[in-house]
């Protein structure tokens, strides 16, 4: 579980919308739960789904040159 300081940091310091958060920190549980939730890995667990959410929302959010101009791709 993350201690108090690292919560306020992680709310801190992200440009995260609340529903990107909720992603973020579900994806963090789910890969706390398949580690049987051995202590100490809540840092590397949330900066790891953080970065897989994030990575994915990019690629689904894509900007392709079509024939009029730019173009955002879902």
């Amino acid at each position: 579980m993350a201690t108090n300081t690292e919560k306020l940091v992680i709310e801190q310091e992200t440009d995260c919308t609340p529903d990107q958060v909720a992603k973020i920190a579900e994806l963090a549980y789910l890969k706390a739960e398949r580690r049987g939730f051995t202590p100490g890995h809540d840092l590397e667990d949330w900066l790891e789904a953080e970065q897989e959410c994030l990575y994915n929302e990019s690629k689904d959010s894509r900007v392709v040159t079509g024939k009029f101009g730019l173009k955002a791709e879902a």
